[in-house]
């Protein structure tokens, strides 16, 4: 079980294990979570398929989710997958293909 916490402009710490061994509903709740705590909403009215950019405070620079999701999940996201996540299904499951590719690694 993991937890993340934020603060309102996004600095997330995360507790718990990111080994690589999280299913894929693991790595969407946990993508929910740190938008959700990133924009200062519940989590649960986040749809998996609404476009991040619609969820995103007109104040906030959409990098900031990004930067968030990497500490979060402990990977560096390069700029041309980030323009490609565009919802949190997309991102939940980049995020999943790159925790799984991490733990296959350390397993050899």
């Amino acid at each position: 079980m993991c937890e993340v916490s934020c603060t309102p402009l996004a600095t997330c710490e995360v507790a718990g294990d990111i080994s690589g061994r999280m299913t894929s509903a693991e790595v969407e709740r946990r993508v929910r979570e740190v938008v959700a705590r990133s924009i200062l909403v519940d989590a649960g009215s986040i749809s998996a398929t609404a476009p991040l950019i619609e969820l995103w405070p007109e104040w906030m620079e959409p990098l900031i989710l990004v930067e968030t999701l990497e500490e979060a999940f402990h990977v560096h996201i390069p700029e041309q997958d980030w323009l490609l996540l565009t919802t949190v299904e997309t991102v939940a499951g980049y995020l999943a293909r790159r925790l799984a590719v991490r733990g296959a690694k350390r397993d050899v």
